[in-house]
């Protein structure tokens, strides 16, 4: 596939989500991190590049998820992540129709697929059960590369936040050592008055 063709997809799955600039930075990390697994790993060039066209085209299920549940701040119920769980899938079957020239839909549905059979939406396990045989490794890197780039996003946040916060406690402290100066200050003269007025006495 062309660069235009990979860029075609780039710019669609970067619009799915234009509202979420977050969203958007991870679609971005999932793919650097997933296509840097699969060179180290000696993949051939084609399936790198289905590796990068997945790793755009992972989340494209969650169209099918209501945006009340993708956007609520707290934990979701049991019945909102069943929602959430079937976005694999619903990315697979969305993707199947395209003639890529390489597997994409088997990636994006084994994408949160776990060895300890913990994943979705088969939770298959890689000890157990054959078929776990079958998983791509590309699904196995888009994992390791989507659980990744959100540490790492979330790390980055933090540190955003930190000199804000380390400011405010420099300025705690601060105003500390200012209240200390003071009250020392203060004692010394009230001290200094004390003895000149026993000498004067």
């Amino acid at each position: 596939m062309s660069d235009l063709h990979l860029a075609t997809i780039e710019a669609l799955a970067l619009a799915i989500d234009a509202k979420d600039q977050t969203a958007q930075s991870h679609i971005r990390r999932v793919q650097v991190y997933a296509a840097g697994l699969a060179r180290a790993l000696g993949m051939p060039e084609n399936e790198i590049q289905g590796v990068k066209t997945a790793a755009l085209l992972h989340d494209i299920g969650k169209l099918a998820v209501p945006e009340h549940i993708l956007s609520k701040p707290g934990p979701l119920t049991q019945e909102e992540f069943q929602k959430i769980r079937i976005h694999p899938q619903v990315g697979a079957e969305i993707i199947s129709g395209v003639p890529f020239p390489y597997p994409v839909a088997p990636l994006i549905l084994s994408h949160h697929e776990r060895w300890d059979g913990k994943g979705y939406p088969a939770g298959l396990e890689g000890r157990r059960d054959p078929a776990r045989r079958a998983h791509p490794l590309g699904g196995r890197l888009l994992r390791r590369a989507d659980v990744g780039a959100a540490v790492s996003q979330g790390d980055e946040l933090r540190r955003r936040d930190r000199p804000a916060a380390a400011g405010e406690r420099q300025g705690a402290r601060s105003a500390r050592r200012a209240d200390v100066h003071r009250h020392v200050s203060g004692a010394g003269r009230r001290g200094g008055r004390q003895r000149r007025s026993r000498r004067a006495s």
